[in-house]
């Protein structure tokens, strides 16, 4: 509904409609309202820009143009609330006004809702009821942060369905779970609030930072630490959102905590992949334990006895002598010659020598190649533990000790600043 208001007097005014209603100042470029400012509609004004008329600022136009006021636009809205066709109960008591719906509900329905059923007392001793035979209760509901008419009507579905103590509640979707709690919280319903809560936590998989824009604003701090544990965790860096949801202050300390828990699995890496009984706990190297277990393995050789009877001495035939010569040549000669045994060192005809004795240089030398081997991985093992654990001394998650979540649980800055 517009009304323009300009000069009567001027050749292209045309005559100004009066509504209904509306009385005319001496003025006529204003206008005020008569209707009682207990009107049940919700009437807001928004006044457009001042239109502007070239000729007004034409100094050779008409010499009255001075004296012309500018043109004033009003424009007019109703927002009356609409009655929502879900809930609009014949025999329902109580009437919730929110900023778009009317909801005519049942009294004994809202009687866990601790600040609700307090605006019903009010309401009621202020004899604010509804003007029709059945004078419902009438209780405005103050949409106001992140509170909405929606959050009412899928809340009034939780609390409306089939579900009672000690049978299966159905099964709601997400957002009517988030709107349950969010009016159980600000409403005050205990019982409601953990259904919601429970349902959430274990039929969806929220992420972190779900869960923590949602205990900000509903105060639930079970869900606090296990979220910002997992952003601690993962791999992939905050995002911006992410971020915003954080502000700024905890923000950096979850940088902090990343960046510790990151140094922290590194170091376990290291140091679980240079774990070895050769090696201290300082990462060097013990040539001691190294050298006396190859002398052992040299020692007892999973080799059977020989009975070819390669020996000098004839009457030397024992089978813990024929074990030791032949451990004893094998050294000897294959230090002299990089090759197997010869039996003539031993004065006896090549076609004497048996398998064994054919075969215990080549195991030789294979022992030596892999003791070699592995002394120099112990040894380049053991200057990667020693350059790691000086580089990262001292530095956040670089103690055996340190733990994420020890560190989360003494934080302070869990809870958002307000």
């Amino acid at each position: 509904m517009r009304v323009a208001a300009a000069d009567r007097h001027h050749p292209s005014a045309r005559p100004l409609a009066t509504l209904p209603g509306m009385i005319m100042d001496s003025q006529p470029t204003r206008a005020r309202s008569t209707r009682s400012v207990n009107a049940p509609r919700r009437v807001s004004m928004a006044f457009s820009s001042v239109g502007h008329d070239s000729s007004l600022t034409n100094n050779q136009g008409d010499p009255n143009s001075s004296r012309r006021p500018p043109t004033v636009i009003v424009e007019i809205r109703t927002n009356a609330p609409e009655l929502d066709s879900e809930f609009a109960y014949p025999d329902g008591n109580i009437e919730l006004q929110t900023s778009t719906h009317i909801f005519r509900v049942h009294e004994f329905q809202l009687a866990k809702f601790v600040k609700i059923a307090e605006l019903i007392r009010q309401a009621r001793e202020r004899g604010d009821v509804t003007a029709n035979p059945e004078r419902r209760v009438k209780v405005n509901i103050q949409c106001t942060g992140k509170l909405c008419p929606r959050d009412i009507r899928h809340t009034l579905r939780v609390i409306y369905s089939s579900f009672v103590s000690g049978h299966t509640p159905p099964s709601f979707e997400g957002a009517i779970l988030v709107s349950t709690l969010r009016v159980a919280t600000l409403y005050q319903n205990p019982d409601l609030r953990s259904f919601a809560i429970s349902q959430l936590q274990s039929r969806f998989a929220l992420t972190p930072i779900h869960r923590i824009a949602l205990s900000d604003e509903l105060s639930i701090p079970d869900w606090e630490a296990p979220a910002f544990l997992e952003l601690c965790r993962r791999s992939e860096s905050l995002s911006q959102k992410e971020a915003s949801v954080l502000g700024v202050a905890r923000t950096v300390e979850i940088a902090r905590l990343r960046e510790a828990e990151q140094r922290h699995q590194y170091l376990s890496l290291v140091y679980q992949a240079t774990t070895d009984p050769f090696l201290n706990a300082e990462g060097n190297v013990r040539k001691d334990k190294l050298q006396t277990a190859a002398e052992q393995t040299l020692k007892h050789s999973p080799l059977p006895t020989c009975n070819c009877r390669t020996q000098n001495d004839g009457n030397q035939n024992d089978a813990s002598f024929n074990r030791r010569s032949w451990f004893g040549a094998t050294e000897v000669d294959y230090n002299r010659r990089n090759s197997m045994v010869f039996p003539a060192s031993f004065g006896l005809p090549s076609d004497n020598t048996c398998q064994i004795h054919q075969l215990a240089p080549a195991i030789a030398l294979e022992s030596r190649g892999l003791y070699k081997h592995l002394s120099g991985t112990l040894g380049r093992l053991a200057a990667l533990k020693q350059a790691v654990s000086t580089k990262m001394r001292s530095l956040p998650g670089s103690d055996k000790d340190y733990s994420v979540e020890n560190e989360i649980k003494k934080t302070n800055w869990a809870r958002k600043a307000t």
